[in-house]
Parts: structure tokens; C-alpha cells; sequence
């Protein structure tokens, strides 16, 4: 583009800042790939595909036309939202919050009756996904105590007043001996530590949020109300908004993260003694505001009272709180106080945000398990599992934090120093941390293991057996492979001669292909059994602790699960009638309740008579080992992420689950990784309603997650109009939405879901392709049909592929593969291509018959500048083949010939070569002056008489 004030500006390859304009007319194909897809090429199979929309994250990318009746009228794109979830840095280290995901998920897994936009809300469902966010704001802090305990505790307070790694560090700032001056300086690790997850959330909310707001909601600046989301739907316009979900929340966690902070340093100031009264008061005030950010987590009405509000008062109040606390334990004198031990108030607050997550998963549990009925009872095709699937994550989550957090903890005292022992501390020269640490590592090491090697022998059993067993899993494949016949030379594998090896091989894989079912088993075991192993070893702590503090702990238990009971009733009457008064007398209840926890945790326990012991058991692993593996987890997820990242077959191992995890919005946890879904979806639905809106057609092809996100656009296009909806039609492959979705999160994928979707095409033109072989993908609408004909009406129905294709080996040739869930392979068998092309050539009649006749463009003048001349080739198709045969002909013979329409798409294609370079392959020349294009401009002036007929089929 030419400027006034400097050179013409060549536009380069992948600079998407220059305008990329292509021709839609006819039919666009646009697929979108799954778990870690594949590169735009691969999945066009064109090394010529380039990106048209979108950025280095995500967008859209076209490779070359085929063609319709001898048209280009068939284009074919992919959207690539890859770059969304693995190609950054950020996103290995999100594996790090792994269990805020997993709480996130839960929040979504909620079980009940069907979501409602209208109507009261099933109690059940706000009740449960209450509970999780209150459990959720507890995994927060627990991440904080765990790294105050390291920093805080046995860096600063422990190490300053003996020998470890750390204590030069302390002689070098002049605080050896002065506990306090220690523990303040190392509060900036867990302050810093907040500030890099809302750096996180800061930097997510700019890639990936703000690209759900549909095109008629209110600016970025305004406050938007949080969804309720016990009543939205898939298909709500807000759904993908993540101002509607994470705001509130964000505050609430970040604030009260700078509060625990805050609240850890006043209980160190108050060891101090020096104004032990101010300090005290300072103490109770901040507990009772962390106890206030419990009871917003769990009120909605609370929640949109923050939302309504501005931050800033949120923020300026923790950050004035973090402030006095720091000034108040720097005032403390050096020296006190003189008893050896774990620091102040930490164990006691770890104790507190236990007995807050334990009892608000048991309210969960117990609503999980009515909820879970309620579900069966909906006779949903799609059971959910026996076990209900929230409250596997939640205890998988709140597990895996107390697990590795622990390891972590135990594993960084043993490196400060190797006298570290899980005692009081009643030497000074000796490093203490709670035994409680090395029992949770021990115990979830173990029961981990046992639990794996169990069903790995069981597994193992049930392989065997199959692949021995009559081949009634394969009656129906057996039923296809023998209509063909054999032709001379080549032979049946699974005819009368049988290959056993190969078959072996088949009726492995069908096994494999419900792994997913074993696999949900084996988690819900380990939860389980982990559960079990915690509760046995607490049972026994307290059988040993001797001394008056466990009738008390049990009454402090017993009073907030009756409170919280009484939040579960009144929620329940309260979404019937007077919901405002009820809740507030609960929520009030609740308060009391906690207040009566910090109350308690403040006077102390009374003396016990001894710590319980270290276990000591011989079929457990020892504490180093138990706590070296656990110290390691985020190291390797991290390093496994990364190689995912840079391999394909890593990235596909692990990117199911990853990929499930991260789809859903950050609803009921702010700091989880984001949901990629919130930039892909807007994406296909914008790309798509420009397509319709102009007349044309589109053609969603879907594969595995990438089905997902194709089902969670057309319920954003609900409100298509019907023309465009007949120009519309929909193909899925490898689908999770009936196999893994409607299992395990029934609330919100559900039959009214699907047929909601299935309504958007017109004729409800939506056919999924299915494999036994598959482990991810299965039916969907449950009307499978054993003849997958592509001239068959396609009226939203399943259709099976059989996977091998055949049984037919020729002489040479290896033995047919097992396609499973790939994707070239499901595009490549030959009722899923020849259904694309039937599809193609229906929409591709709907459009000739909309379009206008003609339309009048303008050839340019002689000389004409870059930019007219890249205009006016892409008002054709481009065609490589003419484009080369008529440069060939020009090299050889000097003339161009050929009729107007075939030089104009020989000049397209001539642009297309180029390949946006600026410059011609054949010399250094640039396009606008590349004699070939030159000549090729010129005589389509002479043939044109100075004017192009662009014409479009009627």
C-alpha cells in the first residue's frame, strides 16, 4: 500500500495486520480440530494453507478450492485453536493449579434437574455448586499456607534462631535471632505469590476472555451482573462472557489471599507481646473479614453485592490490612518468644481451612448423592456414573493439594536441614513441621500405588480374556467386511483362515475403547480409598492425643456441620419462597458458626498430653521416599506439558483430559487456567454468521473436543434466521459430547441440549460419525444407522463406521490399521467423503440459487498500483494449474491465450503463488510489475473491453 510520506509497504506472509480478503461465494467447508489437532496443513492436507483471521494464537486458515460441477465453489478452511491451550509457556505452568481446575470442574459437574433460565432454581444444584466455591476458597489458601510454611515458618521464624541453609541469609540482614524481623521479610514470597496468579488472570482475561462478549452487550468498562449460573444455559448469549463468571470472584479470592497473609503475621506479632491488645483486636478484625469472604463464596446475593460495587475498597482494605500486619510484627522485640517451634497461628488456621473444606464437601456429598438420583430419574441414555462425578473432583482436588503441598513442605524442611523432624520442636537447633504432613504423604503414596497396581492385574485379567473370547464384539464389523468379495490374490483375514494375531489385535483395541470406564473406576477407588486412609489416620491422631482437645475439636465439628446443615435447608425453602430472608438468616447462622471457630482457634485448645507419633507401619513407604515423589509432581507435570507441546503424541495422550478440564468457563474458581472455549466459540460463531449472512453456505465439520466446540456454537445460533439456516449443515466425528459430556456433566449437556442444537440446521442436517474402536467418540442421538448412504437425508442421526474398514490383505501389503480416532481417518473412510461431497454439492445448489447474476469490477489501468491489482485477482478464484500452464506457455511461445474467465483465475491464481512475498518466484521483481502478470493484466483488458463480467451461476 502506498503511503504519502515513505515506500510502498509489501505485505508479508502471516502479517495480519494487511487485510486478507478471499472469495466466500459457494459453499465453506470449515473444520475445527480436536485434542492437540494438527498443523492447518496437515489438517487441509495443503502445504499452500494460509491464515486469513485470527492471530498467533488462534484463527482461521484456507487452503486451496475444490471444485463443485467445475467450479471453485467449494473452499475449504480450519479454525486452529491449538495455540490456545499449548502454545505458550503459561500454559506448562498452569498444570501447577491443576486443582483449581479440578474444583472449577466440579462446579460444573453439579448434579440435578435440568438448567433452567426461568423459573426457580433446583436447589440441589445452587447448594452444591455453593459448597464448591466455598471449597474452592479454601484450596486458594491452602496454596498460600503451604508457602508461607516454607518461606514464613522454616525459612524465616525456625531458621533465625538456628543452624540451617538459610541462616546466612539472616546474619547478612542483621535478624538472626529476631523470629519476627524474619517472618516479615518472608511474607514477600507468598505476597509475591499472589500477584503472579493475578498477573495470570490479568494476562488470560486479555487472550482469551474478552473475545466471549457477544456484539450487543455492554463495553468492556461497564460491570456486568454475574450469571447465575444454577439457571443458564449452553445456549444463553452471556454463556462465553467472562465478565458474567470470574470478577467476583477474582476479588474475593485475591483480597482474601492478601488476608491470609495478613492474618498469618498478626498471630506472629501476637507471640511478640508488645501491643498485644491492638495487635489482638487487629487479629479479630481480619478474621472476621476472612470468615465474611467464606460467606460470600457461599451466598450468591453477596457475591452480586460485590460485583456492584467497585474493587478498588476491596483491595485498598486487604492492602491497608496487609500493611498494619507487617508494622506490627516489625515492632516486635528480638528474642521472643524464647520457646522453640513451629510459628504462630499457622497450624491453627491450616486446621481451621480444613474443618471449613471437609465439612462444606460433606454438605456437597450428601446433595451430590439426592442430586445423583434426581439425574437417573430423568431417563437421560447417558447415566451419569455410579459415583457422583463432583464429588470426585473436589476430593481429587483438595487430595492432591494436601498431598503435594505436604510432600513439598517436608521435602524443603529435610533440605534446610537434615535434623528436620516431624515433632513439637523442643530442641531450637531442630527444624519441626506438623506430623500430619508426612502421614498424608505416606498415606495417599501408598494407597495411590496399591490402588493402580489393582486394577492394572485386573485390567490385565480382562485383556486377556477378551482378546480369547468369541468374536461377538465384532458381529457387526463381521457383518461389512463380508460383503466384499475378494479379488484374485488377496484374502480374507477374518474368514476361514483366520490371522489370530490381527484379531487379537482388533478386539484389543475395542477393549481399549472403553478405557474410559476403567479409568473413571480406578479415580473414583483412589478417592476412596485416600479418604478412607485420612480418616483412619485422624480417628487414630486423636485416639492418641490423650489430653481434653478432642471432645472440643469434635463440638467445634458438630456445631458448623449443624450450621451448615441449616444453610442447606433454608437454601432448599428459600428458592421457593422469600428467598432474601431465608438465606440471610442461614448465611447469618453460617457466620456464627465460624465465629465461633476463630473464637475458639484464638483461646487455643486445651493442653493435650502428647502430639500423636509419627507412623511408623511397615507396608507404608518411608517418609523420604513419600515425600520426594510428591515434591516431584509439579516438576513433571510441568516438563510433560512442555513435551506435550512439542510433541504430537504426547500432547494426544494427555490432551484429553487437559483439554475437557480447561473447556468450561472459570465459573466457580477465578484462578483456574482458562477456558479456551470463551476465544474459539465467538470465533466459529462469528466466522459462520458472516458466511450465512451473505448468502453463502457452511459446512462445520467437528472433530473430538473440536465437536465440542462446534456443538457449544450452534447453540449460540439459536436465533439464526430460517434462510440461513437452510444454508447450513453440520458433521461431526469422534464426538464426546454423548460419551464423556452427558456423563459427567448432565446439567448442562443433556438431551434438551442437543436437541436444542440439532433444531439450528435446517432439516436438522447433522450427522455424527462414530467407531467401537474410538475411546472418545460414540453416538450421540442414539439413531444409528447400520447403512451410512451419503444420498440418504441427513436428519440427525449417529453413523457407524467399521473400523478396520475391511478385512481384505493383499499379498505385500501389511494387514489393514485400526483407525480409532484419528481424524484423517474418519475423513478418509469412504461414507464419511462421500457424505462431505454430497453436502457440498446440496448447499452449493442452495446458493446458485440465491445469488445475484452479475456484478460489475473494474479492471485496473495500465500501471495500476499493488493494491488494485491484488483486489482485482482475488474477484476470481485463484486456479494454480491454469496459472502455470499459462506462464508456461508465455515462457515458451511470448503470448497469452485463453478465454476471459480462465485468464482471470490464472491472474488469481498468479497472486496466490506469490504467497503475499512481494516479489516474483521466477525473478525479483515485484508483482505489480512482474512482466508475466504485465502481459496477463493487459489481455484481460483487451477481452474484457475495459470491465469483468464476475459472474455467478444461477
Amino acid at each position: 500500500m502506498t503511503g504519502t510520506s515513505g515506500p510502498s509497504r509489501q505485505p508479508a506472509e502471516g502479517d495480519l495486520d494487511w487485510p486478507v480478503t478471499v472469495d466466500e461465494r459457494g459453499v465453506t467447508e470449515i473444520r475445527v480440530h480436536g485434542v492437540g489437532g494438527g498443523s492447518p496443513t496437515a489438517m487441509l492436507d495443503d502445504p499452500t494453507a494460509r491464515q486469513i483471521t485470527g492471530d498467533r494464537v488462534a484463527g482461521v486458515w484456507r487452503g486451496l478450492d475444490w471444485r463443485v460441477e467445475g467450479r471453485s465453489r467449494w473452499h475449504r478452511e480450519v479454525y486452529s485453536w491449538g495455540g490456545l491451550t499449548s502454545k505458550a509457556l503459561s500454559s506448562a505452568l498452569w498444570l501447577i493449579l491443576l486443582p483449581f481446575a479440578l474444583v472449577n470442574l466440579a462446579g460444573w459437574m453439579a448434579l440435578g434437574g435440568r438448567g433452567r433460565e426461568t423459573g426457580p432454581a433446583n436447589w440441589l444444584i445452587v447448594v452444591q455448586q455453593n459448597m464448591t466455591r466455598v471449597v474452592g476458597l479454601g484450596v486458594t489458601w491452602l496454596y498460600l499456607i503451604f508457602s508461607a510454611q516454607m518461606s514464613m515458618d522454616l525459612g524465616a521464624w525456625q531458621c533465625a534462631r538456628t543452624t540451617c541453609r538459610a541462616d546466612g541469609v539472616w546474619k547478612w540482614l542483621h535478624l538472626d535471632g529476631h523470629p519476627h524481623g524474619a517472618a516479615a521479610v518472608a511474607a514477600v514470597i507468598p505476597v509475591a505469590q499472589i500477584l503472579v496468579m493475578a498477573r495470570l488472570t490479568a494476562v488470560s482475561k486479555r487472550r482469551y476472555d474478552e473475545h466471549g462478549a457477544p456484539a450487543t452487550s455492554t463495553p468492556a468498562t461497564e460491570r456486568v451482573a454475574p450469571a447465575d449460573l444454577a439457571r443458564i444455559t449452553m445456549s444463553s448469549p452471556h454463556f462465553w462472557t467472562a465478565r458474567t463468571y470470574d470478577e467476583p470472584a477474582r476479588r474475593i479470592h485475591l483480597a482474601s489471599s492478601v488476608l491470609v497473609i495478613a492474618f498469618l503475621l498478626l498471630s506472629v506479632a501476637k507471640a511478640g507481646g508488645k501491643f498485644s491488645d491492638v495487635v489482638r483486636a487487629a487479629w479479630f478484625v481480619v478474621g472476621a473479614l476472612l470468615a465474611v469472604a467464606v460467606v460470600c463464596a457461599a451466598w450468591d446475593g453477596l457475591r452480586r453485592v460485590v460485583a456492584e460495587r467497585s474493587a478498588a475498597p476491596v483491595y485498598a482494605t486487604a492492602g491497608l490490612a496487609l500493611g498494619a500486619a507487617w508494622l506490627a510484627v516489625s515492632v516486635q522485640p528480638a528474642g521472643t518468644p524464647a520457646e522453640a517451634g513451629i510459628m504462630p497461628g499457622i497450624v491453627g488456621f491450616f486446621d481451621v481451612v480444613l474443618v471449613v473444606i471437609y465439612l462444606a464437601g460433606l454438605l456437597h456429598g450428601v446433595v451430590a448423592v439426592a442430586g445423583l438420583r434426581q439425574v437417573r430419574a430423568l431417563n437421560n441414555w447417558a447415566k451419569p456414573a455410579w459415583f457422583p462425578a463432583p464429588i470426585v473432583a473436589l476430593v481429587v482436588a483438595v487430595a492432591m493439594t494436601l498431598a503435594v503441598g505436604s510432600g513439598i513442605v517436608v521435602w524443603v524442611a529435610r533440605w534446610l536441614s537434615p535434623e528436620a523432624a516431624p515433632t513439637s520442636g523442643e530442641q531450637l537447633w531442630q527444624l519441626s513441621y506438623p506430623v500430619s504432613y508426612t502421614a498424608s504423604a505416606q498415606l495417599n503414596v501408598t494407597g495411590v500405588l496399591a490402588v493402580v497396581v489393582g486394577f492394572a492385574v485386573v485390567a490385565g485379567i480382562s485383556v486377556r480374556r477378551r482378546r480369547r473370547e468369541p468374536d461377538v464384539a465384532l458381529a457387526a464389523e463381521f457383518a461389512v467386511w463380508k460383503r466384499y468379495e475378494a479379488l484374485p490374490g488377496w484374502q480374507h483375514l477374518a474368514g476361514d483362515e483366520r490371522d489370530g494375531r490381527w484379531l487379537r489385535s482388533v478386539r484389543t483395541w475395542l477393549w481399549l475403547a472403553g478405557a474410559a470406564r476403567w479409568l473413571e473406576n480406578l479415580v473414583i477407588a483412589v478417592v476412596l480409598l485416600s479418604s478412607g486412609c485420612l480418616v483412619a489416620y485422624a480417628v487414630w491422631a486423636f485416639a492418641e492425643w490423650r489430653g481434653s482437645g478432642f471432645p472440643v475439636t469434635l463440638a467445634i465439628c458438630g456445631i458448623v456441620l449443624l450450621f451448615g446443615a441449616g444453610v442447606c435447608a433454608f437454601t432448599a425453602a428459600g428458592t421457593a419462597r422469600h428467598p432474601h430472608a431465608v438465606r440471610l438468616g442461614a448465611i447469618t447462622a453460617f457466620a456464627a458458626g465460624l465465629a465461633l471457630v476463630v473464637r475458639v482457634a484464638d483461646r487455643g485448645l486445651p493442653e493435650a498430653g502428647a502430639d500423636p507419633p509419627p507412623l511408623d507401619v511397615p507396608w507404608l513407604f518411608g517418609e523420604a521416599i513419600a515425600t520426594t515423589v510428591l515434591a516431584l509432581i509439579p516438576v513433571a507435570g510441568v516438563l510433560l506439558l512442555r513435551r506435550a507441546i512439542r510433541s504430537d503424541s504426547t500432547r494426544r495422550a494427555v490432551g484429553v483430559a487437559w483439554d475437557i478440564t480447561t473447556f468450561w468457563p472459570r465459573g466457580f474458581h477465578p484462578l483456574a487456567p482458562p477456558s479456551y472455549a470463551q476465544r474459539a466459540v465467538p470465533d466459529l460463531v462469528h466466522r459462520t454468521t458472516a458466511l450465512l449472512s451473505n448468502g453463502n453456505a457452511v459446512l462445520l465439520c467437528g472433530h473430538s473436543q473440536g465437536a465440542a466446540l462446534t456443538a457449544a456454537a450452534l447453540a449460540q445460533l439459536t436465533g439464526l434466521e430460517e434462510e440461513h439456516r437452510a444454508r447450513l449443515s453440520v458433521v461431526t466425528y469422534g464426538n464426546p459430547l454423548g460419551h464423556l459430556y452427558m456423563r459427567w456433566f448432565p446439567t448442562y449437556v443433556n438431551e434438551a441440549f442437543v436437541d436444542e442444537c440439532l433444531a439450528v440446521p435446517a432439516g436438522n442436517s447433522w450427522v455424527n460419525f462414530y467407531r467401537h474402536t474410538d475411546p472418545v467418540g460414540r453416538e450421540l442421538f442414539r439413531k444409528a444407522s447400520p447403512e451410512c448412504r451419503a444420498t440418504e437425508p441427513a436428519a440427525g442421526r449417529d453413523c457407524w463406521l467399521p473400523d478396520p474398514p475391511t478385512d481384505l490383505m493383499r499379498p505385500g501389503d501389511g494387514p489393514p490399521r485400526i483407525r480409532q480416532h484419528g481424524n484423517g481417518g474418519y475423513l478418509w473412510q469412504s461414507a464419511a467423503a462421500a457424505h462431505l461431497v454430497h453436502e457440498a454439492h446440496r448447499l452449493e445448489s442452495l446458493t446458485r440459487r440465491s445469488s445475484p447474476m452479475t456484478e460489475q469490477v473494474a479492471v485496473p489501468e495500465a500501471g495500476a498500483g499493488e493494491e488494485a491489482l491484488i483486489a482485482f485477482a482475488l474477484t476470481c478464484p485463484p486456479d494454480a494449474d491454469l496459472y502455470a500452464q499459462a506462464l508456461s506457455r508465455w515462457e515458451q511461445t511470448g503470448s497469452i491465450e485463453g478465454d476471459l474467465e480462465t485468464l482471470r483465475a490464472a491472474l488469481a491464481g498468479a497472486q496466490r503463488q506469490h504467497r503475499w512475498t512481494g516479489t516474483s518466484i521466477f525473478g525479483s521483481a515485484p508483482f505489480d510489475r512482474d512482466p508475466f502478470v504485465l502481459a496477463l493484466v493487459e489481455r484481460i483488458r483487451e477481452l474484457s473491453g475495459g470491465t469483468v463480467q464476475r459472474r455467478q451461476e444461477i
